[in-house]
């Protein structure tokens, strides 16, 4: 098995509760990824910075502020750097992350289901 560096989490990366959170004063232990264990995958949790998470964000067009950031970018699932470590390090956060992906692509299946069936009738 090949050693990893151990994986910083979400509110380290950004420094939350240091000063440069984003203009706000949210200490780690408010944090609703830190609450949820989720600290490699925030962007799937609603309510952190404040906001929807990037599954919401993107299904309502608003997902620009994840795209950008640093840590969605080193451990996003698809192009992450660190993508590969995740699932490793992290067994359980990895299955909370792929449950609300599924959660998530079942719900948005049903609101187009739904539209569709608005539309035809």
């Amino acid at each position: 098995m090949v050693e990893h560096e151990r994986l910083e989490d979400c509110w380290e990366i950004m420094k939350c509760g240091q000063g440069k959170d984003h203009g706000r004063d949210v200490s780690p232990e408010h944090c609703p990824a830190k609450q949820q264990g989720m600290g490699h995958s925030c962007w799937v949790i609603e309510g952190v910075l404040g906001g929807d998470s990037f599954l919401s964000a993107h299904v309502n067009g608003r997902s620009e502020s994840c795209i950008t950031c640093k840590v969605f970018r080193r451990y996003n699932r698809v192009s992450g750097t660190a993508m590969d470590t995740i699932a490793d390090q992290h067994p359980l956060e990895e299955k909370k992350y792929q449950d609300l992906l599924l959660r998530n692509r079942i719900r948005r299946h049903m609101r187009l289901s739904k539209k569709s069936r608005v539309r035809k009738s």
